[in-house]
């Protein structure tokens, strides 16, 4: 068995005293996940609309984002504002209930709603059980996610 050398304390004078430095930097360890559910924010219930809006508030680098079960909205927007910080969020869908599986949804004109960096609001496509944003990246990040799902009778 090789035996492994350890490099010795570096010593070093501090104010007349003598202090033992480790001379390997141990790394910082990262910030914890904070998981943000969807929050219901208002309803809007009229004569041809019955809808809701829901928000992710608050999303950061350090953000693990849940579904949100939409089985009864077969039509939906997101809204995305805030800062971005070089982060993005897409947006995922999937019908299985406890599926860790998602995949990109669309916009109107069928183009995959992934990486989006910048303040915008889009319709979504197709329609899913489940609805999830996911982020990723940025650095100073605090972005909120506003979706608005109704059905037209």
């Amino acid at each position: 068995m090789a035996k492994i050398k350890k490099k010795p304390f570096l010593k070093k004078k501090v104010d007349d005293v003598v202090v033992l430095v480790d001379p390997v930097p141990q790394p910082i360890p990262p910030a914890p996940l904070v998981k943000i559910s969807p929050e219901p924010c208002g309803g809007v219930r009229e004569e041809n609309l019955n809808g809701i809006v829901i928000m992710w508030r608050g999303v950061t680098e350090h953000s693990v984002l849940t579904e949100f079960e939409c089985k009864g909205y077969a039509c939906k927007s997101v809204d995305l504002s805030g800062e971005f910080g070089g982060g993005t969020i897409s947006i995922l869908g999937g019908n299985c209930p406890g599926n860790p599986v998602y995949s990109p949804l669309e916009d109107s004109e069928g183009y995959e709603l992934v990486a989006l960096g910048k303040p915008q609001v889009q319709s979504v496509s197709p329609h899913t059980y489940f609805i999830k944003p996911e982020r990723a990246g940025g650095k100073g990040m605090n972005i909120t996610i506003t979706m608005f799902l109704y059905n037209t009778k």
